[in-house]
């Protein structure tokens, strides 16, 4: 890392929160730094948060215009964004309910409503939208007659302009990676029975209980690899908004085997973007060293590259080689991946599986390289 590094990361820690903290003369950042900044934050969903502690910390004062001005526009196209999507997800959801579909809003627009109360201050991607895995057919032909197509070759998104909405029948994606079950025994029915009815772009819908918010936002980010800080500011701010009972979350953690996951993603909330969440309370968690998985999580936390800490971690968990080789080819090729090919008769089979392990083998290269030369993973 360059010398500026660390005071863009202090930064970024300080002000990308609800209630940011103030660096002040401690973040005396050049020009390029700031440009540097305003880029890093609209990469990881976070310029809206940063926005708003400009009115906060006179180190903005020192900002070039050009980036307040980044920041400000970067603000609003959340702000619109998150419009945009409310009348999606009035749409989506509406259909469902009057098919006899309830379907339970995971993040999101959940968030945004509850936590944030502000649009402009998180950017929203697509609907995490969870369906029973027999009312799941019913609810793809739903999201067609919407308007919704499939994204891309890969399971569970439908893209309508720029609307996304991806269908679960798990919360915790084990039906795309099935060797995820052999360590989440989380009981979707459970899940399911523990929600609460809240009101969402006005319309009421389902939306997960307090605690297990925290475990699906933990698995969410570690899921993703914290390529993301918005993911961890998710986790950091319903943490700070309270209404739950950590002895709960480290009971149920305990009983769906999520409890290394809650480590990992509490522990990078705390370091990298300030969560109040006790070291003693993510310590209780760890049962279990993982040094694999632990020399891939210190990258994390020096904010650079660690694209496959998910996989990782997963591989770390399964007991013995069998387990491992079956979960690297669900990991290649997902299930819906390989029924939605294999519905386009063997010819593209054919020509279709060499690719795609072609395309694994090119980003595993790049990502070592990328690792060989210490890219950041948070790069400009």
């Amino acid at each position: 890392m360059s010398g500026s590094d660390p005071r863009i990361r202090a930064a970024l820690r300080a002000w990308c929160r609800l209630s940011p903290a103030r660096v002040g003369e401690r973040a005396v950042l050049g020009d390029e730094e700031w440009r540097r900044l305003l880029r890093i934050a609209r990469g990881n969903g976070v310029a809206g948060l940063l926005h708003r502690a400009a009115g906060a910390d006179p180190a903005f004062e020192t900002a070039p215009e050009d980036v307040l001005v980044g920041f400000r526009s970067a603000a609003l196209a959340q702000s619109a964004a998150s419009a945009r999507a409310e009348s999606d997800l009035s749409d989506v959801v509406r259909a469902l309910q009057a098919s006899g579909i309830e379907p339970v809003l995971m993040r999101g627009l959940e968030l945004v409503s509850r936590i944030y109360r502000d649009g402009s201050l998180r950017a929203q991607i697509d609907h995490d939208i969870l369906v029973g895995e027999e009312e799941h057919h019913a609810a793809r032909k739903i999201l067609i007659a919407l308007g919704f197509c499939p994204a891309s070759a890969a399971a569970g998104p439908y893209r309508r302009g720029a609307a996304l909405v991806d269908l679960h029948s798990d919360p915790y994606g084990r039906e795309r990676v099935a060797s995820r079950g052999l360590v989440n025994c989380a009981d979707v029915s459970g899940f399911r029975a523990r929600c609460a009815r809240t009101r969402v772009a006005g319309i009421s819908l389902l939306v997960p209980s307090a605690e297990d918010r925290i475990l699906l936002l933990a698995a969410h980010a570690a899921k993703h690899s914290f390529d993301k800080l918005i993911r961890l500011v998710d986790l950091a701010e319903c943490w700070r908004a309270g209404g739950f009972d950590t002895s709960e979350i480290e009971k149920r953690a305990r009983r769906e085997g999520t409890t290394d996951v809650l480590y990992y993603a509490l522990t990078a909330a705390r370091q990298l973007v300030g969560a109040e969440i006790p070291e003693s309370f993510t310590e209780r968690l760890r049962a279990v060293r993982r040094p694999w998985t632990d020399r891939v999580f210190a990258r994390v936390l020096q904010a650079r590259a660690s694209d496959h800490f998910a996989e990782c971690l997963l591989l770390e968990q399964l007991p013995g080689a069998r387990a491992r080789l079956v979960a690297v080819i669900q990991m290649i090729w997902p299930r819906e991946i390989r029924e939605r090919a294999r519905a386009r008769g063997k010819l593209f089979l054919a020509i279709w599986y060499p690719r795609r392990a072609l395309e694994i083998v090119a980003r595993v290269s790049a990502g070592a390289t990328a690792s060989l030369l210490g890219r950041q993973a948070y790069p400009a």
